[in-house]
């Protein structure tokens, strides 16, 4: 019988492999894990967010890491006079507080050098109805603070997929259309022909 004689080179490259597979799985897991203590943003995911203060743009993302390409992959990023610097970095710890009582949990992101300190997000999610969006409230020093009223801050899960729901003209004035989206049922739209349409804004209808 044949005796088969594995080579080192041969042992390396499976463990190369076995290493890659692993790494893979891992990063993977980061890039989808969306759970912040209790919070799970999930559903958040695929869209980049907009905030607009006094004299900057906002952008965030809590699941995604790949705002607008930018050079840091960042969760929360501003753009002031052109230039985009990130207020929260992937590659740094995020720290929380919940709040069961107020249904809110406080994030805390951190991001690049801001004098001898360093850039924070910090995002009041609390519970919603809708997806909702970001809202700018302050900017304290190094520290920008927003909340955001969602769904995703409820402990109950979604009972129907919804999408982002706002828009922001050309003055920079926003939108916000999901006083629109019904819970249950559906607007009624009549044509000229004398049908009935049945249609939701940013969301499934359910019955």
């Amino acid at each position: 019988m044949r005796k088969f004689i594995e080579s080192p080179l041969m042992a390396l490259s499976a463990c190369i492999c076995k290493l890659f597979f692993l790494v893979s799985i891992i990063l993977s897991t980061i890039q989808c894990d969306c759970h912040i203590g209790k919070l799970n943003l999930d559903i958040l995911n695929g869209y980049v967010w907009d905030a607009r203060g006094p004299n900057a743009t906002f952008q965030l993302s809590p699941c995604n890491t790949d705002l607008h390409q930018h050079p840091s992959k960042s969760f929360v990023a501003i753009t002031d006079n052109g230039e985009t610097s990130a207020l929260g970095l992937s590659s740094n710890p995020v720290a929380f507080t919940e709040n069961p009582l107020k249904h809110e949990t406080q994030v805390t992101y951190t991001g690049d050098p801001c004098g001898s300190d360093t850039a924070k997000a910090i995002v009041y999610y609390k519970c919603g109805l809708t997806l909702g969006s970001p809202e700018y409230l302050d900017q304290y020093s190094c520290a920008t603070y927003f909340e955001w009223v969602t769904s995703a801050a409820c402990t109950k899960d979604a009972e129907a997929s919804e999408t982002k729901c706002y828009l922001h003209d050309t003055q920079g004035r926003k939108y916000d259309l999901s006083p629109l989206i019904k819970q249950y049922g559906a607007h009624t739209v009549q044509t000229k022909n004398g049908d009935h349409i049945l249609i939701n804004i940013c969301r499934d209808i359910t019955p």
